[in-house]
């Protein structure tokens, strides 16, 4: 998270060079605004377009059916914990759940870019009880959500575990 600087008026001067400090906090400062780091300004509901999601109409049940990918899902449903229960209700591996997996098609080095879609039969999870230690495969497609990596085995290469979502 970035943080917020406040810079006094007189540190910046027409036709004066700026200070480092002051570029980097110029720098940084919108970016503390919209992750609304502590001492930055709040940036108002009403500088949302008419067309976004915001806190007040998830709140009030206003969310436009044609800002939602799948219109069978309502605003109303955020409220009335339909949706809450939904996600709830999913088992492992259904379609909409997450799983931490390795990816583990082509070569060690080989990485799935960020957004791809793979099969889940060239996912890992493992699923390991105790002392016992067991990988299985998935089911299904799933897209990747970003990597992690941590060397294993006493390897120097490192096994790459990813965050996907199935999606069919």
């Amino acid at each position: 998270m970035a943080q917020w600087t406040n810079i006094p008026t007189d540190r910046i001067e027409p036709g004066k060079p700026i200070r480092a400090i002051d570029g980097l906090a110029l720098r940084d400062n919108p970016i503390a605004i919209a992750e609304g780091a502590a001492g930055a300004p709040k940036i108002s509901e009403q500088a949302f377009s008419t067309n976004s999601i915001n806190g007040n109409r998830l709140r009030t049940n206003s969310i436009p059916n044609d800002r939602l990918t799948n219109n069978s899902i309502t605003g109303a449903k955020f409220n009335d914990g339909s949706i809450r229960s939904w996600l709830g209700s999913q088992s492992a591996g259904a379609v909409g759940t997450y799983a931490f997996a390795r990816y583990a098609a082509g070569s060690n080095n080989s990485r799935l870019p960020w957004s791809h879609t793979t099969s889940g039969s060239n996912l890992r999870v493992n699923t390991s009880t105790g002392t016992s230690s067991n990988e299985i495969s998935l089911s299904g497609t799933w897209r990747h959500l970003g990597y992690g990596g941590v060397y294993g085995g006493g390897s120097s290469v490192p096994l790459e575990f990813g965050l996907f979502l199935r999606i069919s």
